[in-house]
């Protein structure tokens, strides 16, 4: 399995940088590992490590640190956490995290009939929407262009090929006759 082969490599990368002692490392590992157990389904898991990578990277990556923290509390349908994080993610969140902020947030001001916040957060939640569907356009658009590049590229090496085989094999056949051509002045 692929997230269990994850784990394992991020296991070994986190008692390396325990070893030396890198705070942001760690943090940063046991981001990934909580990401990896919220993928897996174990939000146990997941909570232990958001938990401690939280205190280390909050400050440097508060976004994504949010965003995995309210997805966990989601996942475990802790409602007013899952609201605490995603009002932090209102502050300093980037256009993916906001987009789920304000989605998730539209979702508990209606279960809890508060109509004008869940007016504010639907409006705010198709704003953000509408970006991530533009940057995701615009990144379908860039992949177009560097695959269309890429084939382009090969394109004109197969040529390139082509052409230095033919240039060596003419130049192979030139050394194969002067070759006999001097045997034959030498050996007449």
């Amino acid at each position: 399995n692929e997230h269990n082969k994850a784990l394992e490599y991020l296991q070994k990368a986190y008692r390396l940088a325990n070893l030396y002692r890198n705070k942001y490392m760690i943090g940063t590992i046991e981001h990934y590992i909580s990401s990896i157990y919220k993928i897996i389904n174990k939000p146990d898991s997941a909570m232990k490590y958001a938990q401690k990578a939280f205190n280390i990277i909050a400050k440097v990556d508060s976004s994504s640190t949010f965003s995995l923290m309210a997805d966990i509390y989601k996942s475990r349908k802790n409602e007013d956490s899952l609201l605490f994080y995603c009002k932090q993610i209102e502050q300093v969140g980037g256009v993916y995290a906001k987009e789920f902020a304000y989605e998730n947030l539209t979702g508990i001001y209606l279960k809890r009939k508060n109509h004008a916040e869940a007016n504010r957060c639907f409006k705010m939640y198709n704003i953000y929407k509408d970006s991530v569907n533009a940057i995701k356009r615009t990144d379908i658009i860039a992949r177009m262009n560097a695959q269309y590049n890429y084939n382009e590229k090969e394109k004109e090496n197969i040529v390139l090929r082509e052409k230095n085989s033919r240039n060596t094999l003419i130049v192979i056949s030139a050394s194969i006759i002067a070759t006999i051509l001097l045997l034959t002045l030498i050996l007449y």
